[in-house]
């Protein structure tokens, strides 16, 4: 969660009664979940209409659908969701852009292997020995 959050730092949570569904939660809210049985503390963002939980510099999005409560205070500062939005929207573009990244790169690999099996199949060589 660097920069918003760094290693060491001390968290005041606010746990919610109950879990609570991703959806229902503001974007730009920093959360706590149970991911793979370990707590993180993750922003909500929301990319392509839905919302799900990241860190704000990593790539992968958070399997967990529901947050166990919402961060409120980092090393006894308040915090609140009006000061979390611009991240929010930043990592969100971040991460629309390396889908968008990863489908490209998908799509050259296809082309690349599309290309070298249909000239294997004229014959064409690839030994390095010619």
């Amino acid at each position: 969660m660097y920069p918003a959050l760094r290693e060491g730092d001390s968290l005041h949570i606010q746990y919610f009664k109950a879990p609570k569904k991703i959806q229902e939660i503001p974007v730009g809210q920093i959360v706590l979940l149970n991911e793979s049985k370990e707590w993180v503390a993750h922003r909500v963002v929301e990319i392509d209409n839905r919302k799900y939980t990241k860190g704000d510099w990593s790539y992968p999005i958070d399997q967990s659908t529901v947050a166990w409560g919402r961060v409120v205070g980092v090393n006894g500062s308040v915090i609140g969701v009006e000061n979390s939005s611009f991240i929010a929207k930043i990592s969100s573009r971040i991460n629309k852009r390396q889908n968008r990244l990863l489908r490209t790169i998908k799509k050259i690999k296809l082309i690349v292997v599309v290309i070298f099996l249909r000239n294997l199949m004229k014959g064409d060589s690839y030994d390095n020995n010619d």
